[in-house]
């Protein structure tokens, strides 16, 4: 083989070789791309689907009375926290967690408060009517109200630092309008209502 023979060859090789590199980077980078994108909007749906849960555990926690409050759930934290996770700081994620976390203890308080309830009617029926706990019920219930008070400005606490990182310009602009939006459930002195 003569040595330009062997040049050809040899620079012929290099070019294949050098672009056969340069085409896997490319691809591995345009795919890695592409797995980031899809798994960021993964985790913005899944944030999304958090921050309607917490709108609505917001309203349920408005009307609370002498049972667990309708409508409230953590459904949607227990499915879909790892991909939020993926989204918040760590604070951010506190923020978000806490209103779930406070809300625990006040919520089982209905239960008690029931069965308080419960033993008084059991007594009062088999004619034991000096046995009475429903001021201890109320007491209770009292307790959770105001709880549960404390942990409804946590969850508007929370929705916002959501906002932030699920939204975009316009539907930010748009949850501004809701109930719970910037103004922290506000809206002129008037009372809110459901979303």
């Amino acid at each position: 083989m003569s040595a330009t023979e062997w040049n050809n060859l040899s620079s012929g090789l290099l070019g294949a070789v050098i672009g056969a590199v340069i085409g896997s980077l490319a691809g591995f980078v345009g795919s890695m791309f592409l797995n980031w994108r899809i798994d960021r909007s993964k985790c913005r749906a899944a944030g999304r689907a958090l921050l309607a849960e917490i709108i609505r555990n917001f309203q349920a926690l408005a009307y609370v009375g002498e049972h667990r409050p309708a409508g409230y759930s953590e459904n949607v934290l227990k499915a879909q926290l790892p991909l939020v996770a993926k989204l918040l700081s760590w604070r951010e994620l506190q923020t978000v967690l806490e209103p779930y976390l406070l809300a625990a203890e006040p919520l089982y308080g209905f239960s008690v408060a029931e069965d308080l309830r419960e033993k008084t009617r059991e007594y009062q029926f088999a004619g034991n009517h000096a046995v009475n706990y429903e001021g201890n019920a109320q007491q209770v219930l009292k307790k959770c109200q105001e709880e549960l008070a404390k942990v409804r400005e946590k969850f508007a606490r929370a929705a916002e630092v959501l906002r932030h990182s699920v939204l975009d310009r316009q539907e930010s602009r748009d949850f501004s309008e809701l109930p719970m939006g910037s103004n922290g459930g506000k809206s002129n002195g008037k009372s809110t209502s459901s979303v």
